[in-house]
Formats: C-alpha cells, structure tokens, sequence
C-alpha cells in the first residue's frame, strides 16, 4: 500500500486558484493542504508539509496518548504517527486505500499525521480567514475556518496536532 511520495513545492503541480478569484488587487495569500478526516474537510499550512506517503508499517509504541498509533521508518528517520482523527475527538475509522500519512516538520520534528485521504493544495488570501466561532470558539486546534461553497473548512494549528503526541503525562497521581 505504499504510495509514491508527492512534493509539494513542485511548480507543475496544479493548484486550485478559485478561491478568490474575484479579487482584482493581488492578494496575500497562504497555501494549505485540504485533506478529509470522517466526512468532514481541515487544512493545514503547507509549510509545514515535507511530504504525503502512502501507509506505512508502524511500530506500537506504550505509555503514549491513544492517538499516537506508533512510529514508522521513513527513509532511516523515525517518525511518529497521530491519528488525526483520534486527536480531534472522532470516533476511530478502519484505514482504506485512500488513508494517507501527511509528513509534517514542527519545532524540528518530524510528526506523521494520518488522514482519511488529502484533498487539494489551495492558496487561500489571508483576508478569507475569520475568526474561529460556534463550535470552533476558543478551540487552541483551530487556527481559522474558511467556506469553500457550502461547506466550512476547519484550518488546523499543527503545533497543536503535535503536542502531546510522544508521552502521556505520568505525573499526574490517581486518588
């Protein structure tokens, strides 16, 4: 099931420049990586992406968070693996051919985050972000939300997605 890697920074690659296509001033904008997790769509920034596997065989790891599924071999580094789906709270899903590992470099480390299947890369302008409301009020996940059509897509912070995905916390003493 191994997929071949995608790079992102590839220049060929078509990107969906739709999003706000009537605007006459250029814009800023930021591009992101749109992938679904359980029916519902996020996006990350892509700068924080170095590549997209297929999945890989992992490696059960003890005393970690349940959403750490374990650790993969990529290429001789050792990257742990977050269920994003796990860690946003969704109930868990059996992974398919279409399930994918989304590398992502934070802080230094390098962090396997798997989705349901990744959708697009989308530059989208800076002014289209709003802040986070309803459900997604004061949530430290969410960086952002943006409409694409009908549906809301929820921008994801990834340092958030990393924290806590090594070790659970053993300090904490049960009465």
């Amino acid at each position: 099931m191994n997929a071949p890697a995608m790079n992102l920074l590839d220049p060929s690659l078509e990107l969906d420049r739709d999003v706000d296509a009537s605007t006459a001033e250029p814009v800023p904008t930021i591009r992101h990586l749109a992938f679904a997790l359980g029916g519902r769509r996020y996006a990350i920034e892509i700068r924080h992406v170095l590549e997209i596997v297929g999945m890989q065989p992992m490696t059960p790891v003890h005393d970690v968070e349940p959403w750490v599924r374990g650790l993969m071999n990529l290429r001789g580094h050792v990257v742990p693996l977050v269920d994003a789906s796990s860690r946003l709270g969704q109930p868990p899903k059996e992974y398919d051919e279409r399930t994918c590992i989304v590398v992502l470099s934070l802080e230094g480390q390098s962090i396997g985050l798997i989705v349901d299947r990744v959708e697009r890369v989308v530059d989208l302008p800076e002014s289209i972000f709003v802040s986070p409301d309803g459900e997604h009020r004061r949530r430290e996940d969410v960086r952002g939300v943006y409409r694409d059509g009908d549906e809301v897509v929820v921008c994801l912070d990834p340092l958030w997605l990393a924290r806590a995905s090594c070790r659970k916390d053993t300090t904490k003493v049960e009465p």
